[in-house]
């Protein structure tokens, strides 16, 4: 007995540059797609959570920005968090994790 993976899919309506979030019949009305007409899907796999790797950092895995004010990096996750680093300490062990949520 085979078993396979399961391996998930993103979709856009063709003509628009965004992900469908809502279903196609929601989506179409919204944006004034007639549903007597032939709608293309464009569709390909979606991105995979990556797995963690070890690493003397914390932080999720999905880091969704990166930003740095003097010598602060502000890095922003996809779980809501900010964590603040204070870049002026030159040994990793002794930096500042601000989790802010």
């Amino acid at each position: 007995n085979e078993q396979t993976n399961a391996i998930p899919f993103e979709f856009i309506l063709k003509g628009r540059n965004m992900l469908l979030r809502k279903g196609i019949e929601k989506e179409a009305r919204q944006y004034g797609v007639s549903l007597e007409q032939a709608i293309e899907i464009i569709y390909f796999p979606a991105a995979i959570q990556p797995e963690s790797v070890s690493s003397q950092v914390k932080l999720p895995d999905w880091i969704s920005s990166v930003s740095i004010c003097h010598s602060k990096i502000f890095v922003g996750c996809y779980d809501g968090s900010v964590h603040v680093y204070d870049n002026d300490n030159d040994n990793d062990d002794q930096n500042t994790n601000t989790n802010i949520q």
